[in-house]
């Protein structure tokens, strides 16, 4: 078999080397002792004009193709621990921020000459954003898996005691009636009741909270001013809702997209509080619901002249189990729930609440397609 020429092997070898250095994914380059190129291959010049903006050449000092300053001094400082014989790899983040901030894993290796004396660095590069950004998302689903555990080992250890306490109730006053008088039942069978309805209330408010992390949204054009009535007339054997004054302002188009299952829970629980913590004290008690839709979002406030709440308490409102005043009966997640609801919607809620004179609650959602 016959040999080959020596240049023949040598095209031959440059060849298959070119092929290494633009290998699909890796980034290559080389610098002297002064920062500048002294070789690179083509993914590495691409990279430069993504993320900088510039044509780099042979010659070229790379420190001056980096413009932001914090990026300069980083790749600088990685530079001179290669050029003091250091060998390392580093995860970093480059690029101006009006173009592209991508990250890197980088292995820095010094160039050495016949005395082993450094002469340069060679650098092989790694884009790993896309690996970055999958930790970041996971990071992400894992602080709410761990937050939603933690609600859910609340919820289990509260709930324990709000689904005992009125079934225990309702066994002593079963015990009581058995030996009460007929006249006495009545007032034994009320009690029962409004226990009943407490438990009710528990079991609802924990069907709700698991509905919320489980659905996913829906959007539908939706009348607003038609669900927000039909809520209000479904509260009408609240307590004190015939002495109490509705105040409605509503627009005649009220058609908006948004998830209707989502929207009922809000709409519904701070309507529902309105009434009940209304001021048994006030001869002019009053609920008032607005409404205003513009293209992209809609705006719903809803205020009464109850009986408020303490400054101390505002921020905790919406905290999980946390009641207000010792007049609340509920299971103390409504407002929780709310937010939740709101917060799903890409919405906000904001309240305002002078204790004694009552409170606002604002909901400003934009319209989902």
């Amino acid at each position: 078999m016959p040999v080959k020429p020596l240049s023949i092997l040598l095209q031959t070898h440059e060849a298959y080397l070119a092929k290494i250095l633009d290998s699909p994914g890796l980034i290559i380059f080389s610098l002297d002792m002064q920062y500048c190129y002294t070789a690179f291959n083509s993914l590495h010049r691409a990279t430069m004009k993504a993320i900088w903006g510039v044509d780099i050449m042979l010659g070229m000092n790379m420190l001056h193709c980096i413009a932001r300053a914090e990026d300069c001094a980083k790749a600088k400082a990685n530079f001179d621990r290669a050029l003091a014989g250091e060998e390392f790899v580093v995860i970093e983040e480059y690029g101006d921020e009006l173009l592209m901030r991508t990250w890197y894993e980088d292995s820095y290796s010094p160039q050495r000459d016949a005395e082993g004396e450094a002469e340069g660095v060679s650098v092989f590069v790694k884009d790993i954003t896309r690996q970055k950004l999958f930790e970041a998302q996971l990071h992400i689903k894992n602080t709410q898996l761990e937050h939603l555990n933690e609600e859910l080992n609340a919820l289990i250890y509260r709930t324990s005691h709000d689904l005992r306490a009125p079934v225990a109730s309702l066994m002593g006053l079963v015990g009581l009636m058995e030996e009460s008088k007929e006249d006495e039942r009545k007032f034994y069978t009320d009690m029962m009741t409004r226990q009943l309805l407490h438990l009710d209330e528990t079991i609802r408010d924990i069907i709700t909270f698991r509905k919320i992390g489980a659905s996913t949204l829906a959007p539908e054009d939706i009348d607003l001013a038609a669900m927000i009535r039909e809520t209000i007339q479904g509260l009408q054997f609240a307590d004190s809702y015939a002495e109490i004054d509705k105040q409605i302002s509503l627009p005649e188009h009220a058609v908006f997209s948004t998830d209707k299952y989502y929207l009922s829970i809000v709409i519904n629980n701070l309507l529902s509080n309105a009434f009940k913590y209304a001021d048994a004290a006030k001869s002019n008690r009053f609920v008032s619901v607005s409404l205003v839709i513009g293209e992209q979002k809609a705006t719903l406030a809803i205020a009464d002249n109850g009986i408020g709440i303490d400054p101390e308490y505002q921020q905790k409102v919406f905290d999980m189990f946390f009641r207000a005043s010792t007049q609340s009966s509920g299971t103390g997640i409504g407002l929780h729930i709310v937010q939740e609801a709101v917060q799903k919607l890409n919405g906000r809620i904001a309240l305002e609440s002078v204790l004694g004179k009552g409170s606002t609650f604002t909901v400003t959602l934009p319209a989902l397609d």
